[in-house]
């Protein structure tokens, strides 16, 4: 990704990704009963009253306006901004209809299988783990695994705070 070194040209698709984010998490809140967004309170729950889901949309939302924004400035993102921004389209897309309609942990589980291995089978695993020197060792063939761990991973503690409010 080619990214401009010009603070201006960082702040409007960041400006552009905040304000589309608010405004559809906004609308989400908004409309939740009707579009059948809200979590009703239940043993497991750490909210007492009715609250609403989905607030995934608006952090989707926006970072696509923001992407779009920066393609419009000139940035001209690689191929693996766009993987990942599809993945994480796919990924949000999952976590909504779980929101609508509870999916079964082992359909929702095997469909984030699939999205984080074909993200990995585009953009590659991990080459060193990610940490700071000198424990950012190589990985080789086991950061491929490790990367659909990862993803899988990250994506159920965020599943996992939005339900705890």
């Amino acid at each position: 990704m080619s990214v401009p070194a010009n603070l201006t040209m960082w702040l409007i698709p960041l400006a552009a990704a905040f304000f589309v984010s608010a405004l559809a998490v906004r609308a989400v809140e908004r409309h939740a009963r009707q579009l059948r967004l809200v979590d009703i309170p239940n043993q497991r729950s750490s909210h007492l009253t009715p609250r609403a889901r989905g607030g995934g949309i608006g952090v989707v939302t926006g970072l696509i306006a923001g992407l779009a924004v920066a393609e419009l400035l000139g940035w001209n993102s690689a191929p693996p901004v766009w993987t990942c921004l599809v993945g994480t389209a796919l990924f949000a897309a999952l976590g909504l209809w779980d929101d609508v309609r509870q999916l079964a942990v082992l359909p929702r589980l095997t469909s984030q299988v699939i999205v984080a291995v074909v993200i990995v089978a585009v953009l590659g695993g991990f080459a060193r783990l990610p940490l700071p020197p000198p424990l950012d060792v190589a990985l080789g063939w086991a950061g491929v695994p490790l990367a659909v761990l990862w993803l899988i991973g990250v994506t159920n503690f965020f599943n996992f705070m939005d339900g705890a409010d």
